[in-house]
């Protein structure tokens, strides 16, 4: 935006040169306006500071939802298959308790075992509650 000055010996503007440059100005003189009044409304400056974090906030907790229920879904499948396990080994105990059972009559034998079996049970149980 130079302009030359009168009696400098350069080519003096035409009027309409003049107001185009006045309207540039003008335009120009409104953005740096409009510019300062956004920069000191400090209302909408913190308004917009806390939209900015409440999404933050929504989506760091929306994130946080999503790896507590895909830990809670591996939890309960590692539970589950412990379960079975125990099961399948509780089983095989009375099995191998109930072909063993006649020579084991005459002592506490099957009652040690059934009572291992018991506790086992109960300790399963009392895990998974604690969950």
């Amino acid at each position: 935006m130079t302009q030359d000055k009168p009696g400098s010996g350069g080519k003096r503007p035409t009027p309409e040169e003049l107001r185009a440059q006045v309207d540039e100005t003008r335009q120009e003189l409104g953005e740096t306006v409009e510019a300062l009044a956004a920069k000191a409304d400090v209302k909408a400056r913190a308004q917009e500071r806390t939209g900015a974090v409440k999404r933050q906030l929504s989506d760091r907790t929306a994130h946080a939802k999503d790896r507590t229920a895909h830990a809670k879904e591996q939890l309960g499948d590692r539970t589950a298959h412990a379960t079975d396990q125990l099961r399948q080994k509780a089983t095989h105990a009375a099995h191998v308790v109930q072909d063993r059972a006649p020579a084991a009559r005459r002592g506490p034998a099957p009652w040690i075992a059934a009572g291992g079996v018991l506790v086992a049970l109960l300790l399963v149980r009392r895990a998974r509650r604690r969950r």
